[in-house]
């Protein structure tokens, strides 16, 4: 799959909790990983551009806040980003998918000359029967 890559701004934090007395949007939901790939591997793994996942929660609902003592089980801080979106297909290609779409947005970063941090965000958006897969990597300043 050929994936489209841009360069996003990010003006606000995007939240997500696993604590559903907040109020969330169980059609978003946030996913965190981290790349071990680094910019001279010229061979690397593919597993090695999705490691160490980590489910953080549904998408905390716009405008509103966390109720009084909760905090954030994952956030994406406002900044800049390289970020590719796609739609999600059988159960079974989906893994396959986003380690693909990782290993577009490194491959991207290393022709660019941009260094990008670590943190691989995997967003995921429900829209109508067709889910929406997106993947954000910050760029390092």
């Amino acid at each position: 799959m050929n994936f489209e890559i841009k360069n996003l701004t990010l003006y606000n934090d995007l939240i997500f909790t696993k604590d559903d007395q907040n109020p969330i949007m169980k059609t978003e939901e946030l996913s965190v990983f981290t790349n071990r790939v680094k910019t001279n591997d010229m061979n690397p793994e593919q597993s090695e551009y999705l490691t160490d996942g980590k489910w953080c929660g549904y998408g905390l609902a716009p405008e509103a806040g966390l109720i009084a003592g909760s905090k954030p089980d994952g956030v994406i801080p406002a900044g800049k980003y390289l970020f590719v979106q796609f739609f999600l297909d059988s159960q079974e290609e989906n893994q396959l998918l986003c380690v693909n779409a990782a290993e577009a947005l490194f491959l991207e970063a290393s022709w660019q000359e941009i260094t990008l941090k670590d943190t691989v965000f995997i967003r995921t958006l429900a829209e109508g029967n067709k889910k929406v897969c997106q993947l954000f990597r910050e760029i390092q300043k």
